[in-house]
């Protein structure tokens, strides 16, 4: 199978005040399409670092980005963005449904931003939203969903424009035991189901499961897996 992604020396430092720590100590990854990876470490490790680099959210202080044969370390913010909006979706922690639309209106949202109208697209959502057990909250708010069935919608959201890419950062870690793994086996199936990559950022060993690969980010670098941790 041919790389989807590529990262290619990554360097990733920040300043706080007078500080520089260095998170991303020269990372080297290949992801092939189809791929579910588990990217595991402590909180502060560097793994929404590594999630927001890929996006093309941030950049790295040094190396390469290819994404899909496109280094997007090379393009402009404005061509990042547009990149992002159709290569990518994601799935946060939080959820990030705005509270003043309808799950409906939710899932469209992502069309909108790439192209202007939803028109015929609403098919779309209520066929995602019966994937994910939720059309019968089609015109629901999300403020009355309990925190699963708002994941199952941000699940739908991410899908709907049909990325090549999802990237999640911690699904479960807002969620019980019991509905953080139905939200991971459902991720699990529809990825697979669509042949997407999948890349799930989380400090939890519970979901490596689902993974065919499992990377660890400990002292800014990927380094094999303790399972004794």
């Amino acid at each position: 199978m041919p790389n989807i992604i590529e990262l290619i020396n990554i360097h990733k430092s920040y300043k706080e005040g007078l500080s520089v720590y260095d998170v991303l100590k020269g990372i080297n990854i290949n992801l092939t399409q189809g791929e579910i990876v588990i990217l595991l470490g402590k909180s502060g490790s560097g793994k929404s670092t590594l999630l927001n680099l890929i996006s093309g959210i941030d950049l790295p202080d040094k190396g390469d980005i290819i994404v899909d044969n496109l280094n997007i370390t090379k393009l402009s913010e404005q061509n990042r963005t547009l990149f992002r909006r159709k290569k990518i979706g994601f799935i946060f922690q939080f959820f990030n449904l705005i509270p003043t639309l309808t799950v409906e209106e939710n899932l469209l949202l992502p069309y909108e931003l790439n192209y202007k109208n939803t028109n015929g697209f609403n098919k779309k959502a209520k066929e995602l939203l019966d994937e994910v057990g939720m059309l019968s909250r089609l015109k629901s708010y999300p403020d009355i969903l309990s925190g699963g069935e708002q994941q199952r919608i941000a699940i739908a959201r991410a899908l709907i424009h049909n990325p090549d890419i999802i990237l999640a950062d911690e699904p479960t870690g807002n969620l019980d035991y019991e509905n953080g793994k139905a939200v991971i086996n459902l991720l699990d199936n529809l990825v697979r189901k669509n042949n997407r990559t999948l890349i799930m950022a989380t400090h939890s060993q519970e979901v490596i499961g689902i993974a065919d690969r499992i990377l660890q980010i400990k002292d800014g670098s990927i380094q094999p897996l303790n399972t004794n941790q």
